[in-house]
């Protein structure tokens, strides 16, 4: 509720795009840090949501960050969700997915007010988005364990964390 009206907020924003990639590597790699830690823990047991107002306030963070870098929400959300116990690993998965749809539209709509404009490659990117989006959806739902999957995302979020410091 408060990240997809950040995320247009941050979308009509501009940064340099050094800043950008230090942001967004920093934080990937610490969200693939703190996902390798918590795959290292015996799976919990006591998943606890957290009270409204207090889900409510990293949306704000995570919304505003998603729309200044252009990085789906779900990224930032689903390790968050998985750190501090709010939720199981598949339906974090299935909740991200959400999220980076949402949050990529309204970033993309902040970000077609403030340019005017859109990339002319944004119907590959949503095509392979679509297949990427499916082939996870089948193997995270019916091949690998949660520990599997952390890991995995893990390793994504380093790999992309590391491209975009060193490029």
């Amino acid at each position: 509720m408060t990240s997809v009206p950040t995320t247009f907020v941050g979308g009509s924003l501009t940064l340099q795009p050094a800043t950008c990639r230090i942001i967004v590597g920093s934080t990937l790699l610490y969200a693939a840090y703190r996902l390798v830690r918590i795959a290292q823990l015996p799976p919990s047991t006591l998943i606890k949501a957290p009270p409204l107002w207090m889900a409510l306030i990293p949306g704000v963070g995570v919304g505003m960050l998603s729309g200044l870098t252009g990085i789906g929400g779900g990224m930032l959300f689903g390790p968050l969700l998985l750190c501090l116990g709010w939720a199981e690993t598949r339906p974090t998965l299935g909740l991200s997915a959400a999220i980076n749809l949402t949050n990529s539209a309204a970033g993309l709509l902040g970000h077609v007010a403030s340019v005017h404009a859109l990339p002319s490659a944004i119907p590959i990117w949503a095509a392979a988005a679509m297949l990427g989006g499916w082939i996870g959806a089948e193997y995270g739902s019916r091949k690998f364990s949660s520990r599997t999957l952390q890991r995995l995302l893990a390793v994504v979020l380093t790999i992309a964390g590391l491209k975009l410091l060193w490029t």
